[in-house]
């Protein structure tokens, strides 16, 4: 993605997010279709990847109205909101494409259809494309940093933004994300509840 949008590059990173999550609630529906006796657990953890990633789509298209009404550009808290969502996609990607690897791996209905493993493993090389095309954006505060220098150094004495809950689901069970956790999914609550 091109960086030199100056002050539109928050409008810009959003549209970015929401195709992006679109994307991969795409891809959602593309392996539901091609193999239809999925186990049951890769169906659920599938479904509950389609709604993070719809809800995640709809958080950015939501920021994206209130940036467009508001006349001036973003404020700092817009940005640190857009910084903290950004990371979330990336974080959100990241899982979705290792658990990707565990489906081609561990599902004896993919391993079944030859045609199945070609389209997963594409699936899965665009989600690592899309990942890699955002690469420059991959750090804490990269938005914020882009647009205004002097707020970036006063964030980076934070450490966090303060941010308002995203609509995210309760997949991982947490009442309230430190910032290390700050990932929709993780590892061991996959592991434990889907077996791999």
């Amino acid at each position: 993605m091109e960086l030199a949008y100056g002050p539109y590059l928050p409008l810009r990173v959003l549209e970015e997010i929401g195709s992006w999550k679109d994307a991969e609630k795409e891809y959602i529906d593309i392996i539901q279709s091609i193999v239809p006796n999925l186990e049951s657990p890769y169906v659920k953890l599938l479904d509950e990847w389609k709604s993070v990633f719809e809800r995640t789509s709809y958080t950015a298209d939501d920021w994206k109205k209130k940036t467009k009404e508001v006349s001036e550009p973003a404020n700092e808290y817009m940005l640190g909101q857009m910084d903290v969502l950004l990371q979330t996609c990336f974080s959100q990607s990241k899982e979705f494409h290792r658990q990707l690897g565990h489906l081609l791996s561990g599902s004896e209905s993919v391993a079944k259809h030859p045609s199945a493993k070609v389209i997963l493993e594409y699936i899965r090389n665009q989600c690592e494309k899309s990942i890699n095309q955002l690469k420059p954006l991959d750090h804490p505060n990269a938005v914020s940093n882009l647009i205004n220098k002097p707020t970036y150094a006063s964030a980076q004495q934070r450490d966090y933004w303060e941010e308002e809950p995203f609509p995210y689901p309760e997949v991982a069970g947490y009442d309230r994300l430190g910032e290390e956790d700050f990932t929709i999914c993780n590892h061991s609550f996959f592991s434990s509840r889907y077996g791999f």
